[in-house]
């Protein structure tokens, strides 16, 4: 992705301006290292006295890569690879080379995440938006007694901005560029303020909308048989002509296609009505109705790859230049309806909980996250239906409730331990035009009707942990820890339609994106 010279040249513009205010010198203080503090420890510790490798990121640092999804991430800490996987915004990458790219929703990413203690292990639902930020922990794996399972690569702590009692102030940032590319709109605004509702409580409101065009353009034509929507199979390598000899209908629009329109809030309440005691209740709220996400046929020819011998050539084989020059389906009915995009619709409640003694401190973490999914996908890059089209729709419910005893001991050994229980239940179900079978048929009615697969799993979660650090002496200290899971799961999963004797069904048979 590359964004014009418009953002560049409004921040230098900026940094110009701020420069004549501030004036041509720089004290000791603007030298002078801050402490940074690490929480994803779970105690508070100086990041320069850990014996594990972590990068900390703060707010400034998120802000000047443009990019609001953690995807960000990649540029700013070694050995970290995120993507955006093919076809969904989800993520896909790892650390280390440790990586996970499955959409599937069984399977747990190789990297844990985190929002403040919440823990979120699914391509799809950790693809969030990076704003309110606080900090940002990555810490290299394995991490498996702090973070849990399914985080051999290492773990991604992100931390948002708390409440403040007694003082009332706010901010608001906007951003506008244009991507090089196809000369689309790309417009972000922040909003955060935080308001004292009494000595005790405070109250935080952060809210982003995220409105981007895509920055690929619909600009390679469709190939079907004018007046059937059905491929004309010629002969070639398994039967088929090559891209380039088939009948072209149904020129590009030339408009932009994947891009983002997204609104998230995050609504916080803090109560400290002494020391001994605080809490902190958040309620989230997102609502994505983002454009399906764009892809392009880069497959190499002559390398024995499959869609070449189909004849969908890559851009390079076809002479294109233009990396961004693709397609994206037209379907649109009531099962498979790419005109409405990725539609993604999330709910949390998260209460914090902290009993502070004179040596110790007790930590309650309770959060439940619901989140609907309706993912309208094209994998192919190609404008026809005839070759497969499919929605995916996830219905999903997490609980999470951890305690935790933190040590503040005078003495060399100081530890934290934990007991933890989590719930992951949904109900997945998939729906796929056959029209592929019309590659090999020619036109038979199958592309009316559909392939259904469904899907439901239900996860209880358990574990206790612990993990100290011994001080031998002002240099030298031995950390060492412990943790038990056990998991339990049931699945089932129904492959064809209503019942198990049927192959299809069709229109007047769907229930509904979650039946």
């Amino acid at each position: 992705m590359r964004k014009s010279q418009l953002i560049r040249r409004c921040h230098v513009a900026i940094m110009a301006v701020a420069w004549l205010v501030a004036g041509s010198y720089v004290s000791a203080a603007d030298l002078t290292l801050e402490e940074v503090i690490v929480t994803g420890t779970k105690r508070d510790t100086a990041q320069q006295d850990l014996a594990i490798a972590v990068t900390a990121l703060t707010e400034n640092q998120i802000k000047n890569t443009f990019t609001s999804d953690v995807t960000a991430l990649s540029a700013l800490a070694p050995n970290v690879r995120l993507n955006r996987i093919n076809g969904f915004n989800a993520v896909k990458g790892g650390i280390r080379g440790t990586a996970g790219g499955n959409i599937i929703k069984t399977n747990d990413q190789p990297v844990g995440l985190a929002v403040d203690d919440f823990a979120i292990n699914h391509m799809q639902t950790q693809f969030v938006k990076l704003f309110d930020i606080e900090q940002i922990e990555i810490f290299r794996g394995p991490q498996g007694t702090l973070f849990g399972k399914n985080t051999s690569a290492g773990a991604i702590a992100i931390t948002t901005k708390k409440p403040v009692l007694g003082e009332f102030f706010g901010t608001v940032e906007a951003s506008m560029g244009e991507y090089s590319s196809n000369q689309s709109k790309a417009t972000e605004i922040n909003l955060g303020i935080n308001v004292p509702l009494s000595d005790t409580i405070a109250m935080r409101l952060a809210l982003i909308k995220d409105d981007t065009d895509g920055w690929v353009s619909d600009s390679k034509p469709s190939l079907v048989q004018p007046g059937t929507g059905a491929l004309t199979p010629q002969p070639y390598f398994g039967g088929f002509a090559p891209a380039d000899q088939r009948n072209f209908v149904n020129p590009p629009t030339g408009r932009p296609i994947g891009g983002f329109d997204v609104l998230a809030g995050k609504l916080k309440f803090l109560f400290k009505p002494s020391d001994f005691y605080d809490a902190l209740l958040m309620f989230e709220y997102v609502e994505d109705n983002s454009a399906t996400p764009a892809s392009t046929n880069v497959t190499p020819d002559g390398e024995g790859y499959v869609w070449p011998l189909f004849g969908f050539l890559g851009n390079e084989s076809r002479g294109w230049n233009d990396p961004w020059k693709s397609a994206q389906s037209d379907t649109q009915d009531s099962v498979v309806d790419f005109d409405q995009g990725h539609k993604v619709e999330v709910e949390g409640v998260y209460l914090t909980q902290n009993f502070n003694f004179d040596n110790f401190t007790i930590k309650s973490i309770t959060g439940m996250r619901n989140s609907e999914e309706i993912l309208a996908s094209c994998y192919t890059a190609e404008k026809m239906t005839a070759l497969y089209d499919a929605s995916r729709n996830t219905d999903q419910e997490m609980l999470q409730q951890e305690l935790r005893f933190i040590s503040n001991y005078d003495g060399p050994l100081n530890f934290v331990a934990g007991a933890a229980y989590y719930e992951d239940d949904f109900d997945f179900y998939a729906f796929a035009h056959l029209g592929f079978r019309e590659y090999f048929f020619g036109y038979s009615g199958l592309n009316y009707v559909y392939d259904i697969q469904h899907a439901a799993q239900q996860r209880e979660s358990t574990a206790f942990y612990v993990d100290g650090t011994y001080d031998l002496n002002d240099k030298t200290s031995i950390t060492a820890g412990f943790r038990r899971t056990q998991d339990k799961k049931s699945f089932r999963r129904l492959q064809f339609g209503k019942n198990a004797g049927d192959d299809f069904f069709n229109e007047d048979m769907y229930c509904g994106p979650f039946c």
